[in-house]
């Protein structure tokens, strides 16, 4: 399934959310239901989360589960954009709301609670990375490089430079994901490379 240049891997069977014990102990079912799940994360309380999933035959959308009990809840419509292998849940840290690239390249907030999605002013074709802590966001343009990562008001739409990420581009093929501390100072990336080797032949008739 594929939207807007970026590939959905949805599998026919619907994968289900673990949790693991950071020390002893077993692993546990976070959800049971039919859907494919692709990403989670938990909200501040440690009791809730909410993740990237599609039901058979839909594409994904945000859900928000609050206890493994419980029937998930749709936060988004259907036409979100979510890279699972490099694209992060933005959370805001207060765990009220979610920030989401949309198909129709605008970047839209949601409340985690219910209510209209509202957008975020001057953003096109950028993707979320990280709320910090004065509410505004950060963006950039997935797949740049080098990845020029961008503040943005999310009243007024006003936007700032925040960081380039620019590591050496010899065999470079991808910087991402990109995680930011919620003080927005601290943050960490992936640089991919695939460095290959240039022939040079002669004497061919």
């Amino acid at each position: 399934m594929e939207a807007v240049g970026r590939i959905w891997y949805i599998s026919t069977r619907p994968s289900f959310a673990m949790a693991l014990p950071l020390h002893a102990g077993a692993s546990h079912p976070l959800t049971a239901d039919a859907i494919h799940h692709a990403a989670g994360r938990w909200l501040p309380d440690g009791k809730r989360i909410v993740f990237v999933g599609a039901e058979s035959g839909h594409r994904p959308r945000y859900y928000l589960q609050d206890s493994p009990q419980s029937p998930p809840r749709a936060i988004s419509g259907e036409d979100i954009l979510f890279d699972r292998n490099a694209d992060d849940i933005v959370l805001s840290s207060d765990g009220r709301q979610l920030a989401a690239a949309m198909q129709d390249q605008s970047v839209q907030v949601f409340p985690i609670d219910g209510g209209q999605p509202r957008l975020v002013p001057g953003v096109t074709g950028l993707t979320p990375v990280a709320f910090c802590r004065d509410e505004s966001l950060l963006v950039y343009h997935s797949g740049g490089m080098p990845a020029h990562i961008t503040r943005v008001n999310l009243q007024t739409g006003k936007r700032s430079p925040w960081r380039d990420l620019d590591p050496p581009r010899t065999g470079l093929f991808g910087i991402q994901p990109i995680r930011v501390a919620p003080d927005c100072e601290s943050y960490a990336y992936s640089a991919a490379y695939s460095p290959g080797i240039v022939f040079v032949v002669s004497g061919l008739k």
